[in-house]
């Protein structure tokens, strides 16, 4: 998506066994950083360790690695809201 570039964002298929119909796509922070949200975060979780250069060619190796996998998470809500719904003026 144009609007999030160098982040990662999760694609809802299931919540609680019940599958979604409609694409459902969230930003997300996770606080366990378990789960890389940005390219520099997954560099970390790839490699290991930190840096702070990345080239075009690592963020494409990266991203054949990690993008579109398929996870099962534990989610909860902390109530924090950004933005305003579509639709809601």
């Amino acid at each position: 998506m144009k609007e999030n570039p160098g982040n990662y964002l999760l694609k809802i298929f299931k919540i609680d066994d019940k599958l979604i119909s409609e694409n459902l796509i969230l930003n997300f922070k996770d606080e366990t950083k378990d789960v890389p949200s940005g390219n520099f975060e997954l560099y970390k979780y790839l490699h290991g360790k930190s840096t702070e250069v990345i080239s075009g060619d690592e963020i494409k190796e990266m991203k054949n690695r990690y993008v579109n996998k398929k996870l099962e998470l534990v989610i909860h809500e902390t109530r924090q809201f950004d933005g305003v719904p579509d639709g809601y003026f």
